[in-house]
């Protein structure tokens, strides 16, 4: 699909009436623009112009989705856990917000599952009663919602992966869930165009890194 100028974005927020056509392309540049934003650290543009799009279609969860995505990125390379923190609580607004809009959404419940990994690696030892239980039970809401969805299996497998042995945790035990995570990637469709594509790459690097 040609790319657009974010400059489009803003140009399509400013308008009285817009298309769903013009709502859909200028998510897809600014989903675009967070992907590659993750390796050069300029993240806070693109989440601010999800924010904005979540105001001209209040109806679709999908900006306040990818603004949420965006902070649990930032809170993952943020190094100071009180930022840490702050930037999960500006993630879990705009994902309650999405999830009041479609509670039915498996995609929400990986991403509020993220969130609170978030939360838990701030201080594993002290979060780990807090959160855990929490953790898993977004991720079987989200698999109960869809079962084909791959992020589900994705992220259990590095939740599994980064867990010590004594808890049932480790590379061996993450490995079978990662390679059905990939399976259920190789598959994956959506009739959503502007679902989530995130993980496959990943999951695959992880695969390796297990001995798969």
């Amino acid at each position: 699909m040609k790319k657009v100028s974010l400059l489009f974005v803003a140009l399509i927020i400013s308008l009285i009436g817009y298309s769903q056509s013009e709502f859909e392309t200028a998510m897809h540049a600014n989903i675009d623009s967070l992907y590659r934003s993750f390796g050069s650290g300029a993240v806070q543009k693109p989440i601010n112009n999800f924010e904005r799009l979540s105001q001209v279609d209040t109806n679709r969860w999908e900006p306040l989705y990818y603004a949420a995505y965006g902070y649990c990125m930032l809170s993952l390379k943020e190094t100071d856990n009180n930022k840490k923190d702050a930037l999960c609580d500006r993630g879990q607004d705009l994902l309650t917000k999405a999830l009041k809009k479609s509670p039915g959404e498996s995609e929400l419940y990986v991403m509020q599952g993220f969130l609170y990994n978030m939360r838990l690696i701030v201080n594993p030892m002290m979060r780990a009663n807090q959160y855990m239980g929490l953790i898993n039970a977004s991720y079987a809401t989200a698999e109960k919602l869809d079962s084909l969805n791959p992020r589900t299996y994705f992220m259990r497998a590095q939740m599994v992966m980064n867990m010590p042995a004594f808890m049932g945790g480790g590379k061996d035990k993450a490995l079978p869930v990662f390679q059905k995570a990939k399976q259920k990637f190789d598959t994956f469709t959506s009739h959503n165009i502007l679902c989530p594509r995130w993980g496959k790459d990943e999951c695959l690097k992880k695969i390796v890194e297990c001995g798969g």
